[in-house]
């Protein structure tokens, strides 16, 4: 009896042997799956560095971009406050000139309607008409 139980012992550790090596296979097989999942995870997290590092430099050149069309957002600014001035300037002397010429027109008419001018232009008159012709008849002896 002494000897079978030691059979049925030995059988039991090899199948309880057989077991943990059966165990430690799945075991095995698990831990690989387990690092080909962690190796398909580290390439994404390469990838998704990567990608990131392509936007970031993306976003610098962006931010790049925006500050130098806001340096020439406030230079052209500064361009059309200059000509809004520049126009202001040219719209007071178009005034100031409409005045003038309004006050020039006054002082013409006035002067028109004087009687020394209206007596000069009455005393000219025969003389001017005299010229007229003169340049009428030279004007004639040219063409021909």
């Amino acid at each position: 009896m002494l000897f079978y139980q030691m059979i049925v012992e030995s059988i039991e550790k090899q199948e309880k042997l057989q077991q943990t090596y059966t165990e430690k296979s799945e075991l095995n097989r698990k831990l690989q799956r387990i690092y080909a999942e962690k190796s398909e995870i580290n390439r994404k997290l390469q990838r998704t560095y990567a990608e990131k590092s392509e936007i970031n430099r993306k976003l610098q050149i962006t931010y790049g971009e925006k500050f130098d069309r806001g340096v020439q957002i406030k230079e052209l600014n500064a361009q059309l406050n200059a000509s809004k001035k520049t126009q202001d300037d040219l719209k007071r002397q178009l005034s100031q000139t409409r005045k003038q010429m309004k006050a020039a027109k006054k002082q013409n008419t006035a002067i028109k309607r004087s009687r020394s001018y209206r007596l000069g232009r009455i005393l000219t008159w025969p003389v001017r008409k005299l010229k007229g012709l003169l340049r009428g008849l030279r004007k004639g002896k040219k063409k021909n």
